[in-house]
């Protein structure tokens, strides 16, 4: 029963990230519609709203601006989760860290385990679909390799830190031997 419980938070939790990345995809591609000036129409499908370009090379460029975007914002979060799980680990902040932190009135910055690690693990999930979606599209040919090789590189990248910080996590630490 507890591990359900645990499921559910996680995907409880990962609502607004999906709902954030979302946005983040829709926006960027409309302000390269808008920027680029790349000329598009509005069509039905099944009901739906799509959008239709005369240049099939339109639809590269808008979905490449929209993949490099949507890297930049998930490396940007991931970034800065990992450093807070890093920094602000309530299971590795000293006493010290921990007194200038609330002189600051900060302490919302420290965290437990549970939700530092989850949060990174939601987050790099939603790069892991990014990298897979890229690829499919670089398949497709609606996106660059260069798009995809660094979105794997990234991938591969952030996996390792939270490697790395799950192993600093477990691992007892020198001063306590």
């Amino acid at each position: 029963m507890r591990q359900s419980k645990i499921l559910l938070k996680l995907v409880d939790a990962a609502v607004l990230p999906a709902l954030l990345l979302a946005v983040v995809k829709i926006t960027a591609s409309l302000f390269a519609l808008f920027f680029l000036k790349i000329p598009f129409s509005f069509n039905l499908i099944f009901g739906f709203p799509t959008i239709a370009f005369n240049d099939p090379s339109d639809f590269l460029k808008i979905n490449n601006f929209s993949g490099w975007t949507s890297l930049l914002f998930l490396s940007l979060i991931l970034s800065l989760i990992i450093l807070r799980a890093y920094f602000f680990n309530n299971s590795h902040v000293s006493p010290n860290l921990t007194i200038k932190i609330l002189d600051l009135n900060l302490g919302r910055l420290v965290d437990n385990s549970f939700n530092l690690f989850s949060q990174t693990i939601i987050w790099l999930s939603f790069l892991w679909l990014t990298t897979f979606s890229i690829f499919v599209s670089f398949f497709l040919q609606t996106a660059s390799l260069g798009l995809g090789l660094t979105s794997f590189a990234l991938c591969l990248i952030f996996t390792f830190l939270l490697i790395l910080n799950l192993e600093r996590e477990i691992a007892p630490s020198n001063s306590s031997l």
